[in-house]
């Protein structure tokens, strides 16, 4: 916790009396990188505020909080590298997005801070079992907003605050659909053999579509305004699905969602069909000699398929031993090539 004798004029000349150059260089870089999300704020820099988030950083998610009251500023972190006498780069990450919302509610950019909460009006999403990357995104939500700061008209018309987060239970299910399917995305180019996915959650006996989940942190229940933290393992997948299109080839998907299938985390289904109910089918392969375009050569290629002829795709794996648009392409010489497979 650091104490300051008299009250810093600023939330800029409190960032620079608490961390280094270096730490502030470090926070302000990630802000850039969109790599910061507030979860929570409450209060002004006049009186005191609260401040918590989340930033991701080399494939982890690091929980931050930061509060000022009466010239003291208290921080705490999830990394290694915070301690008391000398709070980290995500902490201070926290304070200078903090710092910029703030300034832009005082020009009259934006509203304050907690503007949400001074109307009767909640905010609904325009489709369910969808993932929510900001809090902004909502419809009606202000440019400034964040999960915590809104009101939410549920299904049954009645409007309320975002509650205390409970612990995370029940299972989310996942069903990958044709985007075609979709009214969206029928006018996207390509979109033939395309798919995407819709969320759902799982309690008990009971399957619930009106839910959204909100980027890393939260599944929100739109039924009972009930919302649960996210477990690690959900942070992870939605982290990977953020660096992807929400259209994109099944076998890709498949390759996300299934591991966390396999170890009970989520269900999975295709276009309803629950993904226990696809019969699994022994594959048979082939290798062909064919004729190469490069005079003097031959091509192996290998292929695999079912009993009745069906061609299936490749594995991943399969894909790095290739040097036909492979992993295998990014060695130009043969000898890294052999080198690159020797060590697998």
């Amino acid at each position: 916790m650091m104490e300051y004798p008299h009250k810093p004029d600023s939330p800029e000349d409190l960032l620079n009396t608490t961390f280094e150059p270096a730490i502030v260089f470090q926070a302000r870089k990630m802000i850039e990188q969109g790599r910061v999300t507030l979860s929570f704020m409450k209060g002004s820099f006049e009186t005191y505020f609260i401040v918590s988030g989340i930033t991701a950083e080399n494939n982890t998610n690091y929980e931050s909080k930061i509060s000022f009251k009466q010239g003291k500023l208290t921080t705490q972190c999830t990394c290694k590298l915070w301690n008391a006498e000398k709070p980290c780069h995500h902490a201070a990450s926290l304070l200078i997005k903090f710092s910029d919302l703030q300034g832009k509610a005082d020009q009259g950019a934006i509203a304050p801070i907690g503007a949400a909460f001074l109307s009767h009006d909640g905010v609904h999403v325009e489709k369910y079992g969808t993932l929510i990357k900001s809090a902004p995104q909502i419809p009606g939500a202000k440019m400034n907003s964040t999960f915590s700061s809104l009101q939410y008209t549920l299904v049954n018309r009645k409007t309320v605050h975002f509650p205390a987060p409970s612990k995370w239970k029940g299972k989310l299910k996942v069903d990958l659909i044709p985007a075609s399917s979709l009214e969206e995305y029928k006018e996207v180019l390509y979109v033939e053999d395309k798919f995407t996915y819709r969320f759902s959650w799982i309690d008990g006996t009971e399957e619930l579509k009106e839910i959204s989940l909100f980027d890393l942190m939260y599944l929100f229940n739109w039924k009972n305004g009930e919302a649960l933290d996210l477990p690690n393992e959900l942070r992870e997948l939605i982290s990977k699905l953020k660096l992807v299109d929400i259209i994109g080839d099944i076998q890709d998907f498949i390759r996300i969602f299934l591991p966390l299938k396999t170890k009970g985390i989520t269900d999975l289904s295709i276009n309803g069909e629950n993904w226990d109910s696809f019969p699994v089918e022994d594959m048979e392969y082939r290798f062909s000699i064919n004729p190469s375009p490069r005079k003097s050569f031959l091509n192996l290629e290998l292929e695999l398929f079912t009993a009745d002829q069906n061609l299936s795709p490749c594995p991943l794996r399969s894909y790095f031993l290739s040097a036909n648009k492979g992993g295998q392409a990014a060695f130009e010489l043969k000898m890294m090539r052999y080198y690159s497979l020797k060590h697998l």
